[in-house]
């Protein structure tokens, strides 16, 4: 079995659960770990309660205690911080599934795609400034031969180097 969950197999390993079919029986017919399949566990409930889904509900469906279904959320949220990921930090009831209250470090997931693009583009200007480095070192080195040490000059003259 691949290491990236399918739709289809994971609805599977949702209806084996629901029919309290053991991590032993589950972890042969999945050919995973059984620390895989409880990890997966976790992120179904997560995803689900983040995404409005009532405790009440999650547990009936898959047959889970309601203190379980919290704990499994908590757990999760632990291991994506743990990641330095941003989680939904939601308020947990029973019949209302959430009311989401914030996101690590207030930060929202705009905010850090568009930090991470400007990361992005920051780090080719500096190879950018690099290159041009040495690329004029090795000119002053002779380093090149004719054709494109008149290239090179030309780009230094008209500012691009």
């Amino acid at each position: 079995m691949s290491s990236r969950w399918t739709k289809d197999e994971e609805l599977q390993f949702i209806k084996y659960i629901a029919k309290d079919k053991s991590m032993s029986y589950i972890s042969k017919k999945h050919n995973r770990s059984e620390s895989a399949l409880e990890l997966r566990l976790k992120k179904i409930v997560y995803d689900n309660l983040v995404k409005g889904v009532s405790v009440d509900k999650l547990s009936k469906k898959l047959k889970i205690d309601k203190n379980k279904i919290t704990q499994y959320y908590y757990s999760y949220r632990d291991f994506l911080e743990s990641k330095g990921k941003v989680v939904e930090d939601i308020k947990l009831t029973n019949s209302q599934a959430t009311t989401k209250v914030k996101t690590k470090n207030n930060m929202t997931k705009d905010k850090i795609e568009k930090i991470e693009q400007q990361n992005r583009l920051l780090e080719i200007l500096i190879k950018n400034n690099q290159m041009k480095s040495q690329v004029k070192k090795l000119y002053k080195n002779n380093k090149f031969d004719k054709k494109i040490k008149k290239l090179v000059k030309k780009m230094i003259e008209s500012g691009l180097i």
